[in-house]
């Protein structure tokens, strides 16, 4: 059997229950093998955010309890299909690769540049915040599938975090807390 890799860029910033949620109700539904989070240098349209090494340091040290999790930098500054794409396939040669997302990030998805490839080689795996619906989030899949005349292969997660948001960690109003995360593993 193939190895099932899913590749989740972001921010990162900092990395929280929400993101980690997300990851382990990937592995415990069998999704994907192992979650390889991938910290953007440069986010797009996210100006002052903390720099990648200090981002990294706190990933790692959240994922330590998830061996089926590690954090490694991009070649590039951002996640880019034309950039992106042929270092994870020479990385996971033989993988079978999803793509990790927010939901919030699926009304975008249809402006990516080199969007056909993508879907020719990956599936993705969606991660559902709480503003967002589930039938909006799954019609704009399939708009966006129709659009590109293809059959988009994804899976919609929901987890008990996704009102958590990074944004909100920065602000104070809410605080990181792993402790029942880890208690799952």
């Amino acid at each position: 059997m193939n190895r099932r890799v899913g590749v989740y860029p972001g921010t990162f910033d900092p990395i929280h229950q929400g993101h980690l949620a997300f990851c382990l109700e990937v592995i415990e539904r069998g999704e994907v093998d192992e979650i390889i989070l991938l910290p953007e240098r440069m986010p797009r349209g996210k100006p002052n955010v903390t720099s990648l090494s200090e981002r990294l340091v706190l990933l790692s040290e959240a994922i330590v309890p998830f061996p089926f999790m590690r954090a490694t930098c991009l070649a590039s500054d951002q996640f880019t299909v034309k950039e992106t794409l042929p270092e994870l396939n020479e990385a996971f040669k033989g993988a079978t690769l999803s793509l990790l997302i927010g939901s919030d990030v699926v009304s975008s998805l249809g402006s990516w540049k080199g969007l056909d490839r993508l879907l020719d080689t990956m599936s993705l795996i969606i991660g559902m915040r709480q503003a967002d619906a589930v039938g909006e989030i799954r019609a704009v899949v399939e708009q966006i599938g129709q659009t590109q005349g293809k059959s988009i292969r994804y899976s919609m997660i929901e987890t008990a975090h996704a009102d958590v948001a990074s944004s909100r960690i920065r602000r104070g109003e809410m605080a990181v807390d792993f402790e029942m995360l880890r208690q799952r593993v």
